[in-house]
């Protein structure tokens, strides 16, 4: 293994170790010296990848922001494009929700997570060729409340009723095509 693998590796491990405690414990209460004994490091070695235990935290919700930033926001014309799009974006959720189950539930860093979800938002909208920042400022924060408690609730049932990939999107796709009422009764109510 060379210098710069072994030093990915650690920055990595230390990373994953901070995820373990943070998962569980309040920020404040997580020291250099958890991590490292978690770690089998030294702090100087701690010290050369992270300046503290914030920088960590920042650097995971920085490579969130950017992943989810990577995905096209462009309007998309096509049923067969916008299938494309749910697709990259769960599967960039489903890759990242260890990381998002905690930190999108606002506790923990409510600035991230109103960050992530407005880009989200903005994303999905976009599939839809509706430009949020185009629309008068009630139309936002109607769409925005409701676009956002979809975010939720999306997480929510992935984990706690194990509905699939398709079905989840279906209820998304559902709710801004024909309304939350008709997706649920199967358009009956």
């Amino acid at each position: 293994m060379n210098y710069e693998s072994v030093r990915m590796e650690t920055k990595s491990k230390i990373i994953r170790a901070f995820w373990e405690f943070y998962k569980n414990t309040n920020i404040e209460k997580i020291t250099v010296k958890n991590i490292t004994d978690a770690c089998g490091i030294y702090r100087t070695t701690f010290y050369l990848h992270f300046s503290d235990i914030y920088a960590i935290l920042e650097l995971i919700e920085e490579e969130l922001l950017k992943e989810l930033r990577a995905v096209s926001g462009e309007a998309l014309r096509t049923e067969e494009e916008r299938q494309e799009r749910r697709n990259e974006i769960f599967a960039m959720l489903r890759k990242n929700s260890d990381y998002l189950r905690v930190l999108l539930d606002g506790r923990h860093h409510p600035a991230f997570a109103e960050a992530y979800k407005q880009e989200l938002i903005r994303r999905i909208s976009m599939g839809h060729s509706v430009d949020l920042e185009q629309c008068d400022e009630k139309t936002r924060r109607i769409a925005g409340h409701t676009l956002s408690a979809m975010v939720d609730l999306f997480f929510t049932l992935a984990e706690e009723e194990g509905l699939s990939e398709e079905e989840l999107f279906g209820i998304v796709e559902g709710y801004l095509r024909k309304g939350i009422l008709a997706t649920l009764t199967g358009g009956k109510g």
